[in-house]
């Protein structure tokens, strides 16, 4: 198992992503790897070629690029049988037309892996692309679990716990998982420091490479407040600028991978509910050590509040990762009254069922922590399959039959 508390290079392990891309070049001609800058889908795409006998060619190399260039029709053609791995497709997005046009129109055997830097524009609505999202390192990829970790298919089966849990990390390893994140290059980092600086840098460079300045400041405030409904009358108040400034620096983000949106989740039963979206920053990391946030800060007073926003964004984090592989369909939400009552993070379900899911730094919750979530179930009844509250402690409870006190340790260790 991978020791969060050690610093040095992590080992290349296949991502638990490969699978379902896998899965998806069964049924269709062409896949598209999304995700932000340095979350591992070229490593990703690289493997599976390999291990496929595919062709990979990377178009930030200028020869292959020459070639997609002046001959188009030849270099979609170069794979037949074989499975054409194009890395960095934003540089010839015109590639895409004569890939689809042989998806199309059929007589083609071989099968193609685009990786779209994101925002490049590979359409989401064409029937011939599947997608997938790659995100930063999962709990159970850093911990080199032989299967995909998958939280959500768990508990709608509401399980009996287990006590003592599978595996138990204290309230300080917690926080080393939390502020380290999943960005792969910054795990590999031999010292602390550098993890920090390379976070830094990601951020000065990602503002760069896309030419807004505005986007430096917003990264900031979002660091700032990890989990928190941002609107652009907010943004433009607090950084000086304009609304739509505000609206296109976090236009452009989303379009980058770089922030992730809950939105707010309404039910019928209480509409006092409010519609404002949440948003964070993709790693936990990048958000703690924008801000200069480390795991030896969680007991002083002005930090703890902080350290339950960075850890209900590790949380949702987490649960965005297992969407790509989840066997179960679910969205994220979050729920807030207009008289304050708050659930940090609903599941919702196809059918529309939830679970609701609440994120503490106590280490001995309280059955009372359920209050909200009470009163929901009361009025929404089997819609709410269950409720739970992760913390920082080891003991996990089940209270009738469907609230919960989990370890947070619980969604990285059930599959």
């Amino acid at each position: 198992m991978y020791d969060p508390s050690t610093l040095g290079i992590m080992p290349i392990k296949p991502r638990f992503a490969t699978q379902e891309i896998q899965n998806l070049l069964a049924h269709f001609p062409v896949v598209a790897l999304h995700g932000a800058p340095q979350v591992g889908k070229s490593v990703i795409a690289r493997d599976l070629a390999d291990r496929t006998g595919g062709i990979f060619v990377d178009l930030d190399d200028p020869d292959p690029y020459a070639f997609a260039y002046q001959e188009p029709v030849a270099f979609v053609r170069q794979a037949p049988g074989k499975l054409l791995v194009i890395d960095g497709i934003h540089y010839a997005p015109e590639l895409l037309d004569h890939i689809c046009g042989l998806a199309e129109f059929g007589g083609w055997d071989g099968r193609f892996l685009v990786v779209d830097s994101a925002g490049c524009g590979v359409d989401h609505d064409t029937a011939d692309i599947g997608h997938v999202t790659v995100h930063p390192l999962s709990q159970g990829e850093i911990d080199e679990h032989a299967t995909p970790e998958d939280f959500v298919t768990w508990i709608i089966a509401r399980p009996p716990v287990e006590y003592p849990p599978r595996s138990y990390i204290n309230r300080q390893a917690v926080t080393l998982r939390v502020t380290r994140g999943g960005m792969p290059m910054a795990l590999g980092c031999a010292t602390t420091k550098s993890q920090a600086r390379w976070c830094r840098n990601y951020t000065r460079n990602l503002c760069a490479r896309l030419r807004n300045d505005v986007l430096r400041r917003v990264v900031a405030l979002l660091a700032t407040t990890p989990v928190t409904e941002i609107v652009q009358a907010r943004l433009s108040r607090e950084l000086g600028i304009t609304e739509r400034e505000a609206r296109v620096a976090m236009m452009t983000l989303r379009a980058a991978g770089v922030i992730i949106d809950l939105p707010g989740w309404h039910s019928a039963a209480n509409k006092r509910s409010v519609s404002a979206a949440k948003s964070l920053l993709l790693d936990t990391g990048l958000t703690a050590q924008n801000v200069g946030f480390s795991a030896g800060e969680i007991d002083i007073p002005r930090s703890r509040t902080y350290f339950r926003q960075l850890l209900e964004q590790f949380v949702v984090q987490q649960l965005v990762t297992q969407q790509t592989w989840s066997a179960t369909s679910f969205r994220l939400r979050h729920f807030r009254t207009r008289d304050g009552a708050t659930v940090g993070v609903v599941v919702e379900l196809v059918d529309g069922r939830v679970v609701l899911i609440d994120v503490t730094t106590n280490t001995q919750p309280a059955i009372e922590d359920f209050a909200t979530m009470e009163r929901l179930r009361q009025a929404l009844g089997d819609q709410v399959i269950a409720g739970v509250i992760l913390h920082t402690g080891m003991h996990s409870r089940r209270y009738r039959d469907w609230q919960y006190l989990l370890p947070i340790t619980t969604l990285w260790e059930h599959r």
